[in-house]
């Protein structure tokens, strides 16, 4: 079962910005955003529930980041993806070119027997 987990206090809040120093301002900021992460983002009893979540925000309000800088991060990663399954996609190949079985491709490679046969057969 997952629940909400609770908001950050203001001794979280100093705990958590450490030397940094944060306006009133933000700091109201901060905290009411994690509020509403709260209530968005299950805590599932995983460790750094919603932190990802938090960082963007606390970028933003403590003016370390604009939503256009954290959108071409994401743009970045989301191609550096695309490349990564494109390697591992040759290598897939090149790798059963050399005898190894869809069953041995799929466990070293961590996908499912299913993308092995689909990447096999374009």
């Amino acid at each position: 079962m997952t629940t909400a987990r609770a908001p950050m206090t203001e001794h979280d809040l100093d705990a958590w910005l450490s030397d940094t120093t944060a306006t009133p301002t933000q700091r109201a900021e901060l905290l009411a955003a994690d509020a509403a992460l709260c209530e968005t983002i299950p805590d599932d009893g995983e460790p750094g529930a919603g932190v990802p979540e938090f960082m963007g925000a606390a970028k933003l309000v403590l003016g370390d980041a604009t939503l256009a800088d954290l959108a071409a991060t994401l743009l970045a990663a989301r191609i550096a993806e695309r490349e990564a399954m494109a390697e591992l996609q040759g290598a897939i190949v090149a790798a059963h070119q050399r005898g190894v079985s869809v069953m041995e491709l799929a466990r070293q490679s961590g996908l499912t027997r299913r993308t092995v046969y689909r990447t096999l057969s374009r």
